[in-house]
């Protein structure tokens, strides 16, 4: 079930509050949408299904000064007519969003294990999306091996490298053997070199939370303090909630400078680059608020260096 309406997480006041957003001329779906953040705006793929929906303002942007809609050139809802020289071979599986060097990427994977790459330049707001088979150069650097199996690691922030401007730190969160694992790593223009993943992200979860739908994550500061966003419920569905934990990365010096000398044709390095900690864990009550609101975190919010009470009345 969608809605129409969106909430805004409040670190000062430590609560969830309805947006002054305008609502949507569309119901959005947290659960199903394509959402990416960039700068301090919001961008908005709203789908039905599997697809983008059809329609001529299913993409949008939310700028966070104004909190106002801009309708941007729609994505094809069926890429297969709109671009009629490529032809589809199968059902759509999989659509994943994310954006870097001025470029938006929506990677298509059919059930077939075929990928397309619609593409949409942030530069050139009212040029239309564009369309290529198979992965890129800089896309395909995003398929890592981990542990003799090929994982692609969607982008869900990517932040500045702390040392080198035209670089950037990204984060993805997947499920690997039923658990969310996140994973960072380093990118240039030529894609992912060097990754790694995040050790006890969420170790300290309280047992009475739990979390169904991915995590979300969130660049608060653009300068490693990343909010991981997971709506879930305390003990029961009676109970929704909205877990935020607070995660700070910081670049460290390669055990091993020679790893990251060479970029392997095959497959990006994996290596320890960053450390990382968990500063702060907060629960905020969803009471009231359907649990598939989008629900957002803007800018200048001061993060908390304490952790929720291990308890369930906290909510």
């Amino acid at each position: 079930m969608a809605c129409y309406k969106f909430y805004e997480v409040d670190l000062d006041k430590e609560e969830v509050v309805e947006s002054t957003i305008k609502d949507s001329e569309l119901p959005v779906n947290s659960f199903r949408d394509q959402i990416i953040k960039i700068g301090s705006n919001y961008y908005f793929i709203v789908m039905n299904g599997i697809a983008p929906m059809g329609c001529h303002y299913n993409f949008n942007r939310l700028h966070s000064g104004t909190k106002a809609w801009e309708c941007l050139p729609s994505v094809p809802d069926d890429p297969f007519t709109y671009f009629d020289d490529i032809e589809c071979s199968s059902p759509v599986k999989e659509f994943l969003l994310f954006h870097f060097y001025g470029m938006l990427y929506l990677r298509m994977r059919l059930e077939d294990g075929k990928v397309y790459i619609l593409t949409y330049d942030t530069n050139q707001p009212l040029v239309d999306w564009t369309m290529i088979e198979g992965d890129n150069d800089f896309t395909r650097s995003f398929c890592v091996t981990v542990a003799a199996q090929p994982l692609f690691l969607p982008p869900a922030v990517r932040i500045p490298d702390f040392f080198c401007p035209d670089k950037y730190l990204a984060l993805s969160c997947i499920r690997i053997g039923g658990e969310y694992v996140i994973y960072a790593f380093l990118v240039d223009r030529s894609g992912v070199f060097i990754f790694q993943r995040l050790e006890n992200c969420f170790d300290k979860l309280p047992s009475y939370f739990i979390h169904e739908k991915a995590p979300d994550l969130v660049d608060f500061d653009g300068k490693g303090t990343i909010g991981v966003l997971l709506h879930g419920f305390i003990k029961v569905k009676e109970n929704p909630a909205l877990c935020v934990l607070v995660l700070q990365v910081a670049k460290r010096v390669v055990d091993n400078p020679t790893q990251i000398l060479g970029r392997s044709e095959s497959s990006p390095t994996q290596c320890k680059f960053l450390d990382s900690k968990v500063l702060a864990m907060n629960m905020y009550s969803m009471k009231g608020i359907e649990i598939w609101c989008p629900v957002f975190v803007f800018p200048n919010s001061q993060c908390h260096q304490e952790n929720a009470q291990e308890d369930p009345e906290l909510i």
